[in-house]
């Protein structure tokens, strides 16, 4: 099995971080990884400086930051959250140097809320923010979340425009 994986991690290496991170990445934070690696490694050697006491999540947030560090250092990096092209819950890979994070990597939106959105726009993309609002179960703070990791510069807030 070890043989399997080094193959597929040195042969396929987008396949392999991909994997790697939907099905191990439970610690995996869309803002810390998307730095450059001076920084994640700055940020690992904190973690790991840290006091034993409440650290087990940071541990497996530094195991992932090592993980991402290893890929960039390798050529590979994250494409943008894309509301119409990202999964909900596993990371998808776009060629052999890039990655596109799912929806459920932006701290606090979930994993309900990425499938309720996944599902929403196999019905047909969405025209406004308030369409999506009334088509998805992700709410407001859900809504924010979006707009600040840049997923929703395309839509338009409303249907109507501005009359001032």
């Amino acid at each position: 099995m070890a043989e399997r994986i080094a193959y597929c991690k040195v042969h396929h290496p987008g396949a392999y971080y991909a994997s790697y991170l939907s099905v191990r990445g439970d610690g995996f934070d869309i803002e810390e990884a998307l730095v450059s690696p001076a920084q994640l490694r700055k940020r690992i050697q904190e973690i790991n400086k840290m006091e034993k006491k409440g650290r087990a999540s940071k541990e497996s947030l530094a195991k992932c930051l090592e993980l991402v560090l290893e890929m960039k250092l390798r050529g590979l990096d994250f494409a943008p959250i894309d509301l119409m092209l990202s999964a909900a819950s596993n990371f998808l890979v776009l060629d052999d140097k890039t990655l596109r994070p799912p929806l459920d990597v932006i701290g606090g939106f979930g994993t309900k809320a990425a499938e309720s959105l996944i599902d929403a726009r196999e019905e047909g993309p969405f025209k406004t923010q308030e369409d999506l609002l009334k088509r998805t179960a992700i709410g407001n703070r859900g809504l924010e979340l979006l707009l600040n990791h840049g997923c929703l510069s395309a839509l338009p807030e409303r249907d109507q425009p501005a009359l001032c």
